[in-house]
């Protein structure tokens, strides 16, 4: 999962490796200092196609 910001580039990525309160720290602190929009969002997915 990533957290991502829908007004600039901001985002944390790889949200399970972070402990929770520090995302939740990050996201607070770049909201209220921006008033951006923050969404979490699922890691993008690989597909792999065989010809």
């Amino acid at each position: 999962m990533q957290k991502r910001c829908l007004n600039c580039d901001w985002m944390i990525q790889n949200i399970e490796t972070q402990p929770e309160d520090e995302q939740a720290r990050d996201t607070i602190e770049h909201f209220t200092a921006t008033g951006h929009t923050i969404v979490t969002l699922p890691e993008p997915i690989q597909l792999e196609f065989q010809i």
